[in-house]
């Protein structure tokens, strides 16, 4: 049985802080805009227009421990994937919502939370039928 996704995005990917790269989880980020309308959270998502999809973590939001702005931000990290995306035309499709946007008070624990992330979208994709 296909995956029904909740939310497709397209978007072409921009350079952001390298911060997820830093911290081991490097992004593909798609600017949003601000009346986007896209549920805030971390997601199992599927990636496309590459030369075959991916499997991700995507976080949607406003990344309240490392930005102040507001700007909502589309982060897709492709799970196995090791590549330059930037300036890529990326379709990203949210499948499953695995956690909500928090805040956190330190990188160490930014770093946990993503490790925690990136774990629970291994096990729902491994539990789900998602090509």
């Amino acid at each position: 049985m296909a995956e029904r996704f909740l939310v497709t995005c397209r978007g072409r990917v921009e350079h952001g802080q390298r911060l997820g790269r830093l911290l081991g989880a490097p992004t593909a980020n798609l600017a949003l805009p601000r009346d986007a309308g896209l549920p805030f959270g971390t997601f199992a998502a599927v990636v496309e227009g590459l030369e075959r999809p991916y499997r991700a973590v995507a976080h949607v939001g406003v990344r309240p421990s490392v930005r102040a702005d507001g700007q909502p931000l589309l982060e897709a990290h492709l799970l196995d994937f090791e590549g330059d995306l930037y300036g890529r035309e990326v379709i990203v499709q949210l499948a499953h919502k695995v956690a909500d946007e928090v805040r956190v008070d330190s990188l160490e624990a930014l770093v946990r939370k993503i490790a925690d992330d990136v774990a629970a979208v291994r096990g729902y994709f491994a539990d789900a039928a998602v090509e």
